[in-house]
């Protein structure tokens, strides 16, 4: 009965510990830039071992490691650059999403303001927008001695609004004026979901069984 009893807590504990979280997105671009990314506009695959040139704007020390996705390398603001990536909710009612970000801004165009955008979307919710004004009155950034604000965003948000099974997560670089050279660093992006609610309560209601086990065989004993 002892060993029925510590196999059962240990399903228990395995089932819990799996249900922790379940990883959607882990990406530090190392392996490239491509599916099941999309990409719009001017968006490249940079390197922070690189010198720093209006090509590769980064380095470690502002978050980029080895290899991140670099938007607005070339200035080009006929369309804005976007990276995206889709993948499914179906079932889940929030997700954590993280990433470290750079960005370079260097418009001084007065009709309008260069604008990073980050968010997690689908019909009917937008339930995450970060853009460069909030990462500047939220205090999550810090200021590199070349003017380049930098930072790591984690947030867990709710989507339960969601109208779809799928979600998208957008980071995007909107330039306005013509010859801006505003550049955005995007690296070791991670998205997480915790498992549904229903194999918790699997887990739950086997402790319950292994206890009540256990207290039957305390009394026949």
């Amino acid at each position: 009965m002892k060993k029925i009893c510590l196999c059962a807590m240990m399903l228990v504990f395995g089932m819990v510990g799996s249900a922790s979280a379940t990883i959607v997105i882990d990406d530090n671009f190392n392996g490239g830039l491509g599916l099941p990314w999309t990409v719009t506009g001017d968006v490249v695959l940079a390197n922070a071992g690189l010198s720093y040139t209006s090509s590769s704007p980064f380095i470690t020390s502002q978050g980029m490691n080895g290899n991140y996705a670099l938007l607005g390398h070339g200035g080009d603001d006929s369309l804005p650059a976007i990276l995206e990536q889709s993948f499914s909710v179906s079932g889940y009612d929030t997700l954590t999403i993280s990433f470290n970000y750079a960005f370079r801004y260097t418009d001084f165009t007065s009709s309008g303001y260069d604008e990073f955008l980050s968010l997690v979307s689908k019909q009917g919710a937008t339930p995450l927008t970060i853009t460069f004004q909030d990462l500047i009155t939220n205090g999550s950034y810090e200021i590199a001695d070349n003017g380049i604000v930098f930072g790591t965003i984690n947030q867990t948000v709710n989507i339960s609004a969601f109208t779809s099974n799928n979600a998208d997560v957008m980071f995007k670089l909107i330039q306005y004026g013509e010859g801006t050279t505003s550049s955005v660093g995007i690296d070791n992006v991670k998205v997480t979901i915790p498992e549904p609610a229903a194999t918790l309560l699997i887990g739950i209601g086997l402790a319950g069984l292994v206890g009540y086990s256990r207290k039957r065989f305390s009394k026949k004993a």
